[in-house]
């Protein structure tokens, strides 16, 4: 984490950074001007409230196994934790009832949001937040897990669209990369 911080501030932007456990966030938040919940970690109560303690922006990768509707469980357990207001921004999956889709979450006041569809029924969730100071616009997504092809195809949209946000930019999410692939 020092590292990454070191190298953001060398560039001077913003950086993010997944966290697995509460003591990853402490650590993480030293260095770090985003932590990031994991999707397969975004109900875990100790993890969400140590994130929160840690006055750092925290974006919550929504996991599939939730419903939409019930992000607002998860903005409840931080909200006790800091007694701040935690809103979201989240976007259904295209083609999708089943509550697949992208989700930003912050305590940070929400300026505005966007959302972009991309190829293969997925889709991409922007939020624009001020951070410590400085207009970022967030992007969270979920590319396809099957054809490197496809995600390669996502990401050229992907980028094309976040270039039309002239603010600096952070986009996070599960981009399905495996060694040896693109």
């Amino acid at each position: 984490c020092r590292i990454l911080g070191e190298i953001g501030k060398e560039l001077g932007v913003p950086v993010t950074t997944d966290v697995h456990s509460p003591q990853d966030a402490e650590i993480a938040a030293e260095h770090i001007d985003i932590l990031q919940i994991p999707a397969f970690l975004c109900r875990q109560t100790d993890l969400l409230e140590a994130a929160a303690k840690t006055g750092r922006a925290v974006n919550v990768k929504k996991g599939q196994f939730l419903a939409p509707w019930d992000v607002v469980n998860i903005a409840d357990k931080l909200r006790a934790r800091t007694g701040k207001t935690w809103t979201y921004h989240w976007v259904q999956k295209s083609g999708s009832s089943s509550g697949e889709g992208e989700c930003v979450m912050t305590h940070l006041d929400i300026d505005a949001t966007d959302d972009y569809l991309l190829s293969v029924s997925r889709s991409v969730a922007m939020a624009r937040l001020n951070v410590n100071g400085r207009i970022v616009n967030v992007f969270s997504t979920h590319l396809d897990h099957q054809a490197s092809s496809t995600r390669l195809t996502q990401v050229k949209q992907l980028v094309a669209w976040a270039d039309n946000h002239s603010e600096q930019r952070i986009i996070a999410g599960d981009f399905n990369g495996w060694p040896g692939t693109s």
